[in-house]
């Protein structure tokens, strides 16, 4: 109830919703939305989508784009990565209608596991968002650029660290030892 702002991906429904209660409405929401229908149900989507200040979502999570911009506020950030494709920074307009802002091209990064890589990007943009001030457009492309550039980093140097030494035993699929115990 004292948070200053809330980060919301998963969790059990009721968690959810009893954050939703006690966080007061003037504080900021950020939700990165996560499938999940046993814990992401419709009526709190759109709970969720009402009190965000920014929305991000994989391209593969569009089915929920609908709702979200039916329940969300004005000016409500959305954005949509697309893995290799880059990510969209949208905005719901006054009329309620979604308007595309802007999109921000991806670093290519080749033959490397991407997992993580979502989480890397909406991390990294909650933390330039976490000053509290509300960033025009412009500023708000700049800080998803950012953050895709911080996800293009991360995958470059899991890359780098890929090499025959360090391979996973795709036979057992283990790590080596120390992979393993980090």
């Amino acid at each position: 109830a004292r948070a200053d702002a809330a980060v919301v991906t998963i969790g059990p429904e009721a968690a959810t919703r009893e954050l939703l209660r006690v966080l007061p409405e003037d504080r900021a929401v950020f939700w990165i939305v996560k499938q999940d229908p046993a814990s992401l149900t419709g009526s709190l989507a759109a709970e969720l989508a009402a009190r965000a200040r920014v929305v991000t979502l994989s391209d593969g999570e569009r089915g929920y784009l609908d709702g979200i911009v039916a329940a969300a506020n004005p000016g409500t950030y959305v954005v949509v990565t697309r893995g290799a494709d880059g990510s969209e920074l949208h905005r719901v307009a006054d009329d309620g209608a979604l308007a595309l802002l802007g999109e921000i091209p991806a670093e290519p990064v080749a033959d490397v596991d991407t997992t993580g890589a979502g989480d890397t990007f909406s991390g990294t943009l909650v933390a330039l968002l976490a000053s509290g001030a509300d960033p025009g457009p412009e500023e708000m492309l700049a800080y998803v650029a950012r953050a895709s550039e911080a996800t293009a980093r991360m995958l470059s140097e899991r890359a780098s660290e890929h090499c025959p030494g360090n391979a996973p035993d795709l036979q057992t699929h283990e790590q080596p030892d120390e992979k393993r115990n980090a």
